[in-house]
């Protein structure tokens, strides 16, 4: 594998690891706000409704009638479109009922008094029961909340180690191989010529010792040329003193 392609391997490694942490913490931060919209999203409506029959009522004195019956049964129309707690449905069923009750011409005094008290105690009902939802929900998001900043911070500890190893570890991928060549260099340049160089793979570093293997050989074997033909010389130079010497003496 080419040293290109280990870079191009490791940088996209890298790529990746941050990538992935990206989408987790993402994914962890979304589930978190999809969990406080679910809580503002149902149960807020349903108190704003309660709360505008409260304020209908308010405005004639507790009661119901033609001045506020059709702005009452419009917020009640909403709230019997909106509900979602386990409960909830009897209790705007009987508060319509309620509410019907007291627009029938027919009631008497006593009986209006008896549904208003049913309205009012439906009201209340409705009101808690959407309140105790939002504080459960939110205390079901604050769990996820931290249950998901463990899983980011396990995530991001991690991401850290791989990324920590990674970048500890890779330098040396170039540099070990450059330094063992200079350490060969060095070799070579104090005539040590049996110095070779071993990189495993087949990579450009793979061919360089190659190269420089074989330069460190043919270094050698020229070392060794020069050394027996000085030798040679030396003999023939020591044959002529010699001979010279013998002359001189005959």
């Amino acid at each position: 594998m080419k040293i290109k392609t280990k870079l191009r391997l490791g940088f996209g490694f890298l790529f990746i690891v941050v990538i992935c942490f990206g989408g987790i913490s993402l994914y962890h931060i979304n589930q978190i706000s999809e969990r406080s919209k679910v809580i503002l999203k149902d149960n807020y409506k349903s108190l704003i409704y309660v709360n505008e029959m409260r304020k209908q009522l308010d405005s004639e004195n507790g009661n119901i009638n033609l001045t506020n019956s059709t702005a009452f049964d419009k917020a009640l129309q909403l709230e019997e479109k909106n509900i979602t707690e386990i409960g909830e449905k009897n209790a705007v069923f009987a508060l319509r009922k309620a509410f019907n009750a007291i627009r029938n011409s027919d009631i008497t005094s006593a009986e209006k008094n008896i549904e208003m008290a049913k309205i009012r105690l439906q009201l209340r009902n409705i009101d808690e029961l959407n309140m105790n939802a939002i504080v459960r929900k939110n205390d079901n998001a604050q769990k996820a909340t931290e249950k998901a900043t463990i899983y980011l911070s396990v995530t991001a500890f991690v991401s850290f180690l791989i990324l920590f190893t990674f970048i500890v570890n890779f330098p040396g991928f170039i540099a070990n191989p450059l330094r063992e060549l200079l350490e060969g260099i060095k070799e070579i340049s104090r005539k040590n010529y049996k110095q070779r160089l071993e990189f495993k793979g087949n990579d450009e570093f793979s061919e360089l010792a190659l190269a420089f293997n074989k330069m460190a050989l043919e270094l050698k074997n020229w070392d060794n040329t020069n050394v027996a033909h000085l030798k040679s010389e030396k003999q023939r130079i020591e044959t002529i003193i010699e001979q010279m010497q013998d002359a001189i003496i005959g």
